[in-house]
């Protein structure tokens, strides 16, 4: 049975547009973190990785970074990033003695920077639930992140320093890839940070998995005191049950698989030489 001219042009127009579909429908990945660490500057040969991180300063207006690491390898390798959002939520606030409070304190300024080197996340309490006792992390095992090394270790000749000699090479120079001012301290709020330079490193992640080292998170407010969040990390978030996992979300437009691109593309090029057939 012949096609009539009616009939090709709509199955042209059905298979263009699925085609169309395949190529530009963006894809949203969901990336919860595989490695956190808090740095302390009150104690540089300590680290915690459960139940989360902290940042910002401690009574003693002492610092704590934040690491976060996160495999985006899921990601086709070269596919176009279009957007991307960190997701963290608020597991406690300073000066509220681990109590769900809501609004406790000064609104907090956060900033997210890029790790430009491998660091080793600490997984020395693994089973702890809640933020609490944990405001000074525990002794660092061989390989964890600290405040002097990216990997720590007892014997100094073993350990890798910070290249730059700073914690998480964050320096005076650094610019951050996303800040987020006006924070609340609320329990279990979400805080997000989204950037065009934010997608710009992840973009370079993706063509450039060897550059993912993962973000630092640091506190603006370098004076005062007490002004940390303690932000939940993925293994914490599971020990509690929560859901509050943090999540590095990735919308990116996939590259066409050759065989599926010839599957689709073979039949429309056959409609465009019926469609002359037939005139």
């Amino acid at each position: 049975m012949k096609l009539t001219k009616m009939s090709i042009a709509a199955l042209c127009v059905s298979l263009s547009a699925i085609y169309a579909s395949s190529v530009r429908a963006d894809i949203l990945a969901n990336n919860p973190s595989t490695g956190d660490e808090t740095l302390f500057q009150g104690n540089v040969n300590g680290s915690l990785g459960v139940p989360g991180v902290f940042v910002g300063t401690d009574s003693n207006t002492s610092f704590k970074y934040g690491l976060m690491a996160f495999n985006i390898s899921s990601i086709p390798v070269g596919s176009p990033i279009t957007g991307v959002t960190l997701d963290l939520y608020i597991g406690m606030v300073a000066g509220s003695g681990g109590q769900t409070v809501t609004n406790f304190g000064p609104p907090r300024t956060i900033s997210v920077f890029d790790e430009s080197q491998p660091w080793g996340a600490s997984t020395n309490i693994p089973g702890r639930a809640s933020f609490a006792g944990t405001g000074q992390g525990s002794p660092a095992n061989p390989g964890d992140a600290t405040w002097n090394d990216a990997s720590f270790n007892s014997n100094a000749a073993l350990a890798v320093p910070w290249t730059t000699g700073t914690p998480a090479n964050i320096t005076s120079s650094s610019v951050a890839l996303a800040t987020t001012a006006g924070i609340p301290g609320t329990s279990n709020a979400l805080v997000q940070w989204s950037s065009a330079a934010l997608t710009a490193e992840i973009q370079g992640w993706v063509n450039n998995p060897s550059s993912n080292n993962g973000l630092v998170l640091v506190n603006a407010n370098s004076t005062g005191a007490q002004s940390f969040l303690g932000f939940w990390g993925a293994q914490g978030a599971i020990n509690s049950g929560n859901g509050l996992s943090p999540d590095l979300i990735v919308t990116y437009v996939p590259e066409p698989v050759s065989l599926s691109l010839v599957a689709l593309v073979a039949p429309i090029l056959l409609c465009r030489r019926q469609r002359r057939a037939m005139i």
